[in-house]
């Protein structure tokens, strides 16, 4: 089959197109999100173990709605929420603060093995009533807060 001259530029100029103009056309990677109508509050604060800072914690700000903020304590056992990976803060309202220092040893375990607690992969264990099933709250409002966590292990 044959395409002739005009079968080749044709297929030339599609080329073209596909090559030049379409990567030029709009297609973005970057998300340019607009953050200002969210009234977003600063929270930062500390976590500690039984009086000892608390490294590599989650701390996670949770609407009635399951909609969050989190962070991750750092060697000194601060935090600072973030609304998403790109722009720090946590909306207004009440929150169920959940501690958390990530996943389960042993996928499966038994939980009444753990008493009612969350191990990590680090050792640590920090009380159900922090995490799952946790009793700590927090009213943020607009602007910034600091708020604080001393867990402790034993009931």
């Amino acid at each position: 089959m044959s395409r002739g001259v005009s079968g080749t530029w044709s297929l030339t100029k599609a080329l073209l197109f596909i090559v030049i103009i379409l990567p030029a056309s709009g297609c973005n990677d970057s998300i340019d999100a607009d953050y200002s109508d969210l009234d977003l509050a600063k929270v930062t604060g500390t976590v500690t173990l039984d009086g000892k800072k608390l490294a590599g914690a989650r701390v996670i700000f949770e609407a009635s709605d399951t909609t969050y903020s989190y962070g991750i304590t750092d060697d000194s056992g601060s935090y600072s929420l973030m609304f998403d990976s790109i722009k720090a803060g946590v909306l207004p309202g009440e929150k169920i603060v959940r501690i958390t220092m990530g996943g389960m040893v042993n996928e499966g375990e038994d939980e009444d093995e753990l008493d009612g607690a969350e191990r990590s992969l680090t050792g640590i264990t920090i009380p159900e009533k922090y995490n799952r099933e946790s009793e700590l709250t927090r009213v943020v409002e607009s602007g910034s807060q600091t708020f604080g966590f001393d867990l402790k292990s034993a009931p």
